[in-house]
């Protein structure tokens, strides 16, 4: 399966956006801490600000973001494997011709965002700027920009 990011190859249908707790692939390959992530911000999602003092609402949204960066930087190491290992559509047993193609169908990203994302997975896990991925604290990069190129990274924390 190639994975380019220009290919005008079917994309699989609209994912739900809910995660499965059951295994996926083979033994230990399950999504349990996905599922329990999505508990925690669901619960965040569920608290009442209006209580909170403005310094910590403002506290709160400097955190929140610098967590959001997190899973964002993990994003992008798990799709340069989806990329690298050409497998896209295999969650539906689907063959994609490109990685970005699949973004756009099952995560619905327009055809920029949706290369952009794979061109930085690209960067920062198997091509140029690898080093500084491994440079930065465990998944803590911000990648979405207005235009990329291979000189100009994705904005990635280092504190």
């Amino acid at each position: 399966m190639e994975s380019n990011t220009d290919s005008t190859g079917p994309a699989a249908g609209p994912s739900t956006g809910r995660l499965a707790a059951e295994p996926v692939g083979g033994p230990g390959e399950r999504l349990d801490r996905l599922v329990a992530l999505a508990a925690v911000v669901d619960e965040l999602a569920e608290e009442d600000l209006g209580g909170l003092t403005d310094a910590v609402v403002a506290e709160r949204v400097l955190a929140l973001r610098r967590q959001v960066d997190r899973p964002e930087g993990q994003w992008l190491k798990e799709l340069a494997a989806v990329d690298a290992r050409g497998a896209a559509g295999a969650e539906d047993g689907v063959e994609v011709g490109s990685t970005a193609a699949w973004l756009r169908g099952r995560l619905r990203l327009g055809a920029g965002a949706a290369s952009t994302a794979v061109r930085a997975a690209r960067a920062l896990f198997r091509g140029p700027l690898t080093a500084t991925a491994q440079a930065l604290p465990p998944g803590s990069c911000r990648w979405p920009m207005p235009r990329w190129s291979p000189t100009v990274p994705p904005t990635c924390l280092t504190t």
